[in-house]
């Protein structure tokens, strides 16, 4: 089963498209709590959290090990320095061997930022 994370889901315009993949396991993080209420309104099958700084946390309580591929809209260079260096360690910690990260556009990281891990 795919497993996908989305950071900062805001308004859903990834979501939208993560909705399409069939066989999944998704995690939407948003910490606006009127974006999360909608997200989780559209998307009931998906879970929804405030936190991307909790994001092994989730997966351990999920029961998800790793995740194949991590979707970014976080504003990375919004962050300070500590925050940016603490949401790549969840990143990395998180991703399975050969899982990606990608970061949309524009947010301050390679554009666009894409990791490929292999462990």
């Amino acid at each position: 089963m795919v497993a996908v994370a989305e950071l900062g889901s805001g308004t859903g315009a990834i979501t939208r498209y993560i909705a399409q993949v069939d066989a999944k396991q998704v995690l939407l993080f948003e910490q606006n709590s009127r974006m999360r209420q909608r997200l989780e309104q559209a998307y009931p099958a998906f879970q929804c959290h405030h936190n991307a700084l909790q994001l092994r946390e989730v997966l351990d309580q999920s029961g998800i090990s790793q995740l194949d591929c991590i979707w970014s809209g976080l504003p990375f260079f919004n962050f300070a320095q500590s925050v940016r260096t603490a949401l790549l360690e969840q990143i990395l910690l998180s991703l399975k061997p050969g899982g990606w990260f990608k970061e949309a556009e524009g947010y301050g990281l390679a554009l666009p930022l894409k990791i490929h891990i292999n462990h």
